[in-house]
Formats: C-alpha cells, sequence, structure tokens
C-alpha cells in the first residue's frame, strides 16, 4: 500500500488488516512501515496465485489506542478504517 505523505515506521498488527480476493481470504503474517517512507509492506501467510488481478484490502483502526500498531503519518494522525481499497497488479 503506498501513501502520498511519510508515514511513521514502526509495525502495524496484523488483526487490523484484511485482504480478500473474490470469496478467498488471505491472511497476513506481517505489515510494517519502512523507516522514512510512505509504503506499507504486506506479508502473506499464504501466498495469492499469480493468476490474480487485483486484491481488496480492509484496515480497521482501533478506537482507543491510537498510538501502537496502526498506520498513521509521520506527525502522529491516525488513518481512519477503510473498507474495499483495490490494489492491481
Amino acid at each position: 500500500m503506498s501513501f502520498d505523505e511519510l508515514l511513521r515506521p514502526g509495525t502495524i498488527k496484523n488483526s487490523r488488516l484484511s485482504i480478500i480476493n473474490g470469496k478467498k481470504r488471505f491472511r497476513v503474517a506481517s505489515a510494517e512501515i519502512p523507516e522514512d517512507d510512505s509504503i506499507v509492506v504486506l506479508g502473506f501467510a499464504n501466498s495469492p496465485t499469480p493468476d490474480i488481478e487485483a486484491l481488496s484490502i480492509a484496515y480497521k483502526a482501533p478506537k482507543r489506542d491510537l498510538f501502537t500498531g496502526i498506520i498513521q503519518d509521520a506527525f502522529g494522525s491516525h488513518m481512519h478504517s477503510l473498507n474495499q481499497f483495490i490494489v492491481d497488479f
């Protein structure tokens, strides 16, 4: 996932993300934001097959702890929940 601003580096809780293609779910093994970057790198527990053209990603923002295991910009503003964010290959 790529964003248009610098993100705060760190690890995102896997349970905050869900990745789906049609009816097939892919389990997130890892999710992290590298230092000085604007991307979230996702690792899959079960890899998508090469014939997949797009995946739908959902992110659930926490209601209470807005500081650990979340996606936030370099200034500490957290990302709100998103649903059906389509990623094309």
